[in-house]
């Protein structure tokens, strides 16, 4: 298997808001203020004045940075939600450090209690990796329905390939792939582990985008497994 591009990693936290919230209570603008200038997000919600801050759900932060050692490495979104936050990054492993700084600063700095507060993470990545002609062999049988479809429609230059594969767990639901940052923890909770051939690229090319309730390192291990799976 051959990685070609990490999309983006989306990490969620999820917390009890009565839990974590300072006893003393927050000023929402105050709040913005903080993370937008900590993290310096171009993008930063804005307080109408019509709306009760206490109506305002999620605060939605884009195109920030973080410095981790030497390094200044990019934030593409952070959403504070009612009911935890969530990250997004090059991967998992830096949106993991996002969260966990995000809960120190506001702990610092506002009285947060994410530190003795029953946590738990959910994960999503997204890649474009070209997996070896064994996958496409493995697959093969299920040629045969496109078969039929062509046969069905009658029509001979409408050839009938597989243009995507879902694996999910519990009820089937419509579905819903998380192709940007999330802006809902349910987003990333419920996601399937999907493959999909790469938009603009030939079938002859086996380019797929894969979408996983993993961590990206996880993610990666499970396409070299499917991937060994298949050239047995």
């Amino acid at each position: 298997m051959k990685l070609i591009t990490r999309h983006f990693g989306n990490v969620a936290v999820r917390v009890n808001s009565d839990d974590i919230t300072p006893p003393q209570g927050t000023v929402p603008i105050e709040l913005i203020n903080f993370v937008a200038e900590r993290y310096q997000f171009t993008v930063r919600p804005i307080i109408h004045p019509q709306v009760p801050p206490q109506l305002m759900n999620n605060l939605s932060f884009q195109n920030g940075v973080i410095k981790i050692g030497e390094e200044t490495l990019p934030i593409l979104a952070l959403v504070l939600v009612k009911d935890g936050d969530i990250a997004s990054a090059i991967d998992t492993d830096l949106a993991d450090q996002i969260l966990d700084d995000v809960a120190q600063s506001l702990e610092e700095r506002f009285k947060f209690r994410y530190s003795t507060t029953k946590q738990q993470r959910f994960y999503q990545s997204t890649l474009t990796v070209e997996l070896d002609a064994a996958f496409e062999n493995g697959v093969a049988a299920l040629n045969k329905i496109g078969e039929i479809f062509e046969k069905e429609t009658g029509r001979p230059s409408s050839t009938f390939q597989i243009k995507r594969l879902a694996f999910g767990t519990g009820d089937v639901v419509a579905t819903q792939v998380v192709t940007a940052p999330a802006t809902l923890i349910e987003q990333i909770e419920k996601q399937d582990f999907l493959l999909e051939r790469r938009i603009g690229v030939p079938y002859d090319q086996p380019r797929i985008f894969s979408s996983a309730p993993l961590k990206t390192a996880d993610h990666i291990r499970a396409l070299e497994a499917l991937e060994r799976a298949f050239s047995k």
